[in-house]
């Protein structure tokens, strides 16, 4: 792992452990704080005139030197993405989180057909690490609701990473904004009302990449934790 993604990591884990402290201390605005893990499916959408980052970036240009674009279903394939958030629900609607999302950005089997000649774009690794601020709003409030769709808009900012096995990795800041959107389903609630387990569906829609970042469009499945400081 390159020094700058464990710079990443680590500052990642700060503003996490910072957070929690900053809402412990608004107490009288907020009741619950939410622990959500996430795993989901990231599928590729757009158009991209290269792909990779420094020694490792290939910029599409034809046979007249002109630049092209392929699109997303041909130059990535569908990817995986974790997260973890924590965060605080305010006024019984509003949760805002932050925390640390991984994609491992697959590139299309296809794409990697048309470079044969070139050895390391068949074993090029680009992944994308994230430290995340999602504002989300509930429709009803999760807490006191069994279902309790929700839509909010997240930002992230991290760094995008290029390596080949054997060789030195590099990585680039990259950053990105989306919609979030799904809804909570409670499955377990404490007798005494001071937690409460929701299985989600935690989606999001990126319309906007720094760079050669890929823009993704994930669905995927969360567990959420909300309980009383």
């Amino acid at each position: 792992m390159s020094k700058s993604i464990r710079v990443l990591i680590t500052a990642a884990i700060t503003v996490i452990l910072t957070s929690s402290n900053l809402f412990a201390i608004s107490k009288v605005a907020a009741r619950y704080n939410v622990m959500e893990f996430t795993v989901g499916s990231a599928q590729p959408y757009g158009s991209y005139d290269r792909i990779g980052i420094g020694n490792y970036e290939i910029v599409f240009l034809n046979e007249f030197n002109q630049p092209f674009e392929f699109d997303a279903d041909e130059l990535y394939a569908n990817s995986s993405s974790f997260g973890i958030n924590y965060g605080r629900l305010f006024n019984n609607n509003i949760v805002f989180n932050v925390g640390f999302s991984f994609v491992d950005a697959k590139i299309s089997d296809d794409f990697k057909a048309l470079f044969i000649s070139n050895s390391y774009m068949q074993i090029l690794k680009l992944r994308v690490y994230n430290v995340d601020f999602n504002w989300n709003y509930y429709f009803m409030s999760p807490v006191k609701q069994t279902l309790a769709p929700y839509a909010g808009v997240g930002f992230q900012a991290g760094l995008l990473s290029a390596s080949v096995k054997g060789f030195s990795s590099e990585s680039d800041f990259v950053m990105a904004t989306a919609f979030n959107f799904g809804i909570d389903l409670t499955v377990w609630k404490a007798k005494n009302k001071m937690s409460k387990l929701a299985l989600s569906s935690v989606n999001s829609y990126q319309f906007y990449a720094s760079d050669s970042r890929p823009k993704y469009m994930t669905l995927g499945l969360g567990l959420k934790y909300f309980f009383r400081p």
